[in-house]
């Protein structure tokens, strides 16, 4: 009882008779199974067992962590901490080839959906840590909402998180949209979102070096800041629209974002 104390605090709070109860039935659940393997999501569901409905814990969200620094001193064993400080990049931004990036950091990504697809039963993510824009977009494309994820953080002060939807009306964000999609016709349709700093000119001078030149290009803009995670929700399904719209002018569905 000793560890279960440690690693769940919650069971602390218990009367000595319900433990007893916990401890008598996960006993005679693991004498059954001896010689079986035993999942982590039917241990959790038997300590659940034998607790009153009425004082049940709340399921758990997973809590993930970034490492961006080494050594890392918000790194928390109870986390599931990523090693990525390569793709952090530094001071001088030098970051691994695309192929070093989907080799680990999406196989990161992948290999810890699965194991809460198959050992987890609450599908909400709370992130912590640093990282670039570039694996926070990685990160939300594999835990997307469309896989049945929510992703959950603090930004200063505040929790943002990817399912706090707009609730009746909220006002429209204006994006001011640009670029050669009305006109150019290609295999990839590279899309640019800058709120507040235009990011065009960085945009169009780099795509050469990944041999986009000539591609449709569709830039979105936003002048002002976004001011809470409903608003921001509300900006990429508008922005998700006009994308969607433009895809008529690439002869594939993959997009490349900036």
């Amino acid at each position: 009882m000793e560890e279960l104390h440690r690693h769940h605090p919650f069971y602390r709070t218990l009367s000595g008779y319900v433990l007893e109860d916990i401890y008598a039935h996960l006993s005679a659940f693991l004498q059954s199974r001896r010689n079986e393997t035993i999942t982590r999501s039917e241990l959790e569901e038997r300590l659940l067992e034998k607790i009153p409905v009425n004082v049940r814990p709340a399921q758990q969200p997973v809590q993930l962590h970034t490492v961006a620094n080494d050594p890392d001193p918000d790194a928390d064993p109870t986390k599931l901490c990523f090693a990525w400080v390569p793709f952090f990049g530094s001071q001088e931004r030098e970051y691994p080839p695309a192929a070093v990036w989907n080799q680990r950091l999406l196989t990161d990504l992948q290999t810890t959906k699965e194991w809460i697809l198959e050992h987890r039963k609450v599908w909400r993510i709370v992130l912590s840590g640093n990282r670039r824009l570039s694996a926070s977009l990685a990160i939300g494309s594999v835990f997307s909402a469309v896989s049945g994820f929510s992703v959950v953080m603090m930004y200063r002060g505040s929790v943002w998180a990817t399912d706090a939807h707009p609730q009746g009306a909220m006002p429209a964000y204006p994006l001011i949209q640009a670029g050669t999609c009305e006109d150019a016709r290609g295999d990839r349709l590279v899309v640019s979102i800058g709120i507040i700093r235009d990011i065009t000119d960085d945009v169009e001078g780099d795509i050469g070096r990944h041999g986009l030149t000539g591609m449709p290009i569709l830039h979105l803009k936003g002048a002002s800041p976004i001011l809470s995670p409903e608003q921001a929700n509300l900006i990429v399904r508008e922005a998700s629209i006009t994308a969607s719209a433009t895809f008529g002018h690439s002869t594939s569905p993959d997009t490349v974002t900036y």
